[in-house]
């Protein structure tokens, strides 16, 4: 998904699969959400997939990308990964994947992880509650800019480095 020059919306808000994937054994960019420099969204909402994948040892991987700046506000039900693969074998040792990129924000951004309320029995143990809900989880580096960030994980998991910028 790519919001280019000028593009103006009050929020994503994935419940379903947004996706990258490429494989590559030369230098490429692999980016699932890719909000450009003059395009404002200050909110992203997130109870589905959004997943950056390289097959191959020489792409850079992101799966949330804000040039903007704009991105203030991330809310996570659901997963984010960036993830690198070579000949089906997972590369966690490189530590370059990016799950978010909000280094161009310079006023401050808040990163928001919670397990959202269940309302059907998914598992059928006849009972609603949360087994019937999915963790939810990050996996790759989350990168804040200059501004003062706040990182609030109530629910599941983070998998990767966290750099707070200059904030």
């Amino acid at each position: 998904l790519k919001l280019g020059a000028n593009v103006q919306t009050p929020a994503i808000i994935n419940s379903g699969t947004i996706q990258a994937l490429i494989s590559t054994q030369t230098a490429a960019n692999v980016i699932a959400i890719d909000i450009g420099e003059t395009a404002s969204v200050p909110e992203m909402l997130n109870s589905g997939t959004i997943y950056a994948r390289a097959t191959g040892n020489d792409a850079e991987v992101t799966a949330v990308l804000d040039l903007s700046g704009t991105l203030n506000s991330i809310v996570n039900t659901g997963t984010i990964t960036a993830l690198y693969q070579y000949d089906s074998v997972d590369l966690s040792t490189r530590t370059d994947a990016v799950a978010i990129d909000l280094t161009a924000n310079t006023t401050g951004a808040t990163v928001y992880q919670y397990e959202r309320e269940a309302t059907y029995d998914a598992n059928g143990d006849d009972e609603i509650d949360s087994d019937d809900t999915p963790d939810p989880f990050i996996y790759g580096q989350i990168l804040f800019g200059s501004g003062d960030d706040l990182l609030k994980l109530e629910a599941g998991t983070l998998t990767g480095n966290v750099d707070f910028g200059a904030g």
